[in-house]
This record gives structure tokens, C-alpha cells and sequence, in this order.
């Protein structure tokens, strides 16, 4: 642990938490999160929440500790499984937007008021549907050899190129729920300006379809809905029953899959979340048309409007059990938490995020001012590490889109 320097080019140190670590080990949880809080490229994981998503999965004890990740986002049993992503909803492209407004209209045209329970069941019957049309007729039906998985070093591994296709007995599915924010805002928003502003599905949905125009308004109230990481009682409904909903449906479309096929959900888009946003258009969370959309699993941008805490405890509510990744980037002002008091109350803060169930944090110390000022002036700033997701870059050396992305994140 005292061998992590915060500094230019420093390796990269994956810790993993385990239930009670930060009480029983308070010295050696304060002395890591110092390394956080110096913008060390360090990521914690949660094996309270991870090992009991292989556990309740059907994996033994021993396999779910051994679990690992094939980059930051795909997990794995090493010697047992693989990776193998881009089949659930590759129209949509790793993130659930698409999908879910076309759940959204579909409830929208056969109510105009809005029932949770009825609108969860749409959402259940839209995405079953979906999976059991577009994703099972393409899966795997036997697992044998196949030459688009052919490794150089898999042909030594079973002694003959024939199974060099074939390198693991099993195979995960990685099913990504990106953008998972902006599905909970769209249905916390809906839910309030209903339910509670008495606004008609067909108003919002023109608002939308008109990216707002002359729809000041509505837009001002849907900006202002309730949403993931503010810490309201009805976004913090909808980050756990929209998640639970979304996981069974596609658990009860797959329920006969062949025994080497494996499920595994992951609240991940990588870093395509500009690139994604660009195709869609506005939505009823306030997110104007060609906006991005939310980066794994961190809430949209500007709405953790009420701390740090605030956004922790939020998301908290997404049951993370159920997910076997969920990379989230946290931006703090050093200065905010400057000291042995602001040391502590860091340690404390995440701490009880992990004993939540909270899933996974990155942790950037740096302060938007600096940020904008190495934009203006990049060659006094070539050394500025900054997290991008679960790797750090050179903010300079960064295209501009990118570090504007950067500057607009949650900072606390």
C-alpha cells in the first residue's frame, strides 16, 4: 500500500473490499483512501456485492473469490470462463435508451396516466419480448471450437490447433446496461411530472420529439425532476425496482440456456457515452437531443446536486448483487477534503458506501478550475493525470470533446 506514489505514469492498483475491512483495518483503509484522494490510479472494488452475484449465480465459494475482470468491465472465473460481449441489444449499442423509449411510447399509448406497476410490467413484457426475438435465435447453441475465438497461445493450451478455438468451458454473456441513470431519471421524471405536476404522456413526449422548442416549461421541469444521485425518495425507488425489473426479464427470457452460458449483467458503456448520445434524441429526464448520455454507472451530469453523500446513498439503492460491474468515477476538490478531518471523513464516506452494497469507485482529486486552465494553457500541465474511466489518461494529450466531458463532470 505505501509503494502506490500518485504521480505521472503510476501502475494501476485494483483493491478489494471486503465486508468490515474499513472498521477492522482503520489504519490501512485511511492510508489507501490517502492514496485516493492524491488521485492514485486506484479502483476498489466490493466483494460483499461482486462474490454474492457469482454465489446466488449457482458458483462455489472458492470460484466467486477467485473472480477477476478482463479489462475494467467483464468479469471472469480465470481458467473457467470468458467474456464475450456484443450480443444483447447490439442495435442499441451497450447502452438501454433506445429500448427504453420505445417501452416509454408503448405505455404512453395505452395510458396517459402513470401506474408504477403497470408501467414495471411494460417494461418487463418490452425487454422479455426483445430478448427472446433478437438475442436467443443468435446464441450459442453448443460449445465447440470456433475459429473466431482461435489464440495463439489457446493452440498450446490443448496441444492442437483444432480446439484452439476453444479455450474456456464457458462462456459469460455480458448483457450492459448502459446509461442505466438515464433510464431511472426517465422513469422518476415521468412519475413526477404525472403524478405529481399533472402533465399529459402525450405533452411530454411532444416536448420531446421537439427537443423542448417553444417548451421552455416543461423542459424547466423536466430538468428539475427527480433523479439519481440527488437523493429523492422517488429517484432512489426507481434505481432499485427499474434494475430488478430489467435483470428478471432478461433472466426469465434466458431461463433454458445451455448449462455453459452464463449470464452476467454489467452497468457498463465504456467510454462511448458522447458517441452514443450523439444518435439520440431528447428524452423525458430533460436530456436535450445529441446530449451524452450517463457514463456507466456515475448519475447524468449535474444531478448529484446535493453531495457526495447524497449521490452515495442514492446509488446505493441499485442492487449491485445483481451486477457483476459498475464503474463509477468520483471527482473531489482537494480542498473540500484537505487534512486528517477531511482524510476521515473521505475513509467514512466510502466506506459505508461500500458496506451498502455500493459497487465500485474511481476517485479523482483535481478541481475544475485547473482543469479549464489546462485546457488554455496545456504546456504547464503535461504531467495532469485525470480518471477516465477505468484507466487514467494525460488530460492534455485528451481531444477537446473528451476534456470537455471531463470538466462537466460531478464534483464534489
Amino acid at each position: 500500500m505505501e509503494r502506490i506514489h500518485p504521480k505521472y505514469k503510476n501502475p494501476v492498483v485494483v483493491f478489494r473490499y471486503a465486508e468490515g475491512f474499513a472498521e477492522a483495518h482503520p489504519d490501512i483503509w485511511q492510508s489507501f483512501v490517502s492514496k485516493l484522494r492524491a488521485s492514485a490510479s486506484a479502483m476498489v472494488y466490493n466483494d460483499i456485492t461482486e462474490c454474492a452475484m457469482y454465489i446466488n449465480d449457482g458458483e462455489s465459494v472458492e470460484d466467486a473469490l477467485s473472480h477477476e475482470y478482463f479489462g475494467c468491465n467483464w468479469p471472469t472465473i480465470p481458467g473457467k470462463d470468458r467474456p464475450y460481449h456484443g450480443t444483447f441489444f447490439r442495435g442499441a449499442s451497450r447502452a438501454m435508451l433506445p429500448l427504453f423509449m420505445e417501452t416509454v411510447k408503448q405505455y404512453c399509448r395505452e395510458s396517459d396516466g402513470f401506474d408504477r406497476e403497470a408501467f414495471l410490467q411494460t417494461v418487463y413484457d418490452c425487454l422479455y419480448t426483445t430478448v427472446v426475438r433478437d438475442t436467443l435465435p443468435i446464441l450459442p447453441k453448443e460449445n465447440k471450437p470456433n475459429s473466431h475465438l482461435l489464440q495463439f497461445y489457446s493452440c498450446f493450451a490443448y496441444d492442437n490447433i483444432e480446439n484452439g478455438g476453444l479455450f474456456f468451458e464457458r462462456t459469460n454473456l455480458i448483457v450492459p446496461f448502459g446509461g442505466v441513470a438515464n433510464v431511472i431519471d426517465i422513469a422518476a421524471a415521468m412519475d413526477y411530472l404525472i403524478n405529481e405536476k399533472h402533465l399529459s404522456t402525450a405533452e411530454i413526449l411532444a416536448a420531446c420529439e421537439n427537443d423542448f422548442e417553444n417548451n421552455a416549461v416543461i423542459h424547466a421541469l423536466c430538468k428539475n425532476a427527480p433523479k439519481l444521485g440527488d437523493g429523492h425518495k422517488l429517484s432512489s425507488y426507481w434505481a432499485k425496482a427499474l434494475p430488478e425489473t430489467l435483470v428478471r426479464a432478461v433472466k426469465d427470457a434466458c431461463r433454458d440456456l445451455p448449462p455453459f452460458l452464463r449470464l452476467r449483467f454489467c452497468i457498463e458503456n465504456d467510454t462511448w457515452h458522447m458517441d452514443r448520445g450523439a444518435e439520440y434524441g431528447a428524452t423525458p429526464d430533460g436530456r436535450k437531443k445529441g446530449a451524452p448520455i450517463a457514463q456507466n454507472s456515475q448519475p447524468s451530469v449535474g444531478s448529484a446536486k446535493n453531495g457526495i453523500t447524497a449521490m452515495l446513498t442514492s446509488l446505493a439503492n441499485i442492487p449491485f448483487a445483481s451486477f457483476a460491474s459498475g464503474a463509477l468515477n468520483v471527482t473531489i476538490q482537494p480542498k473540500n477534503f484537505a487534512g486528517e478531518e477531511g482524510l476521515r471523513n473521505l475513509a467514512n464516506i466510502l466506506a459505508v458506501y461500500f458496506e451498502k452494497g455500493g459497487m465500485q469507485i474511481q476517485l479523482s482529486a483535481v478541481n475544475r478550475e485547473l482543469l479549464v486552465e489546462a485546457q488554455q494553457n496545456p504546456d504547464a500541465h503535461r504531467d495532469l493525470m485525470v480518471r477516465v474511466t477505468g484507466y487514467s489518461a494525460v488530460f492534455v494529450e485528451m481531444c477537446k470533446r473528451a476534456q470537455d466531458d471531463l470538466i462537466t463532470r460531478n464534483t464534489f
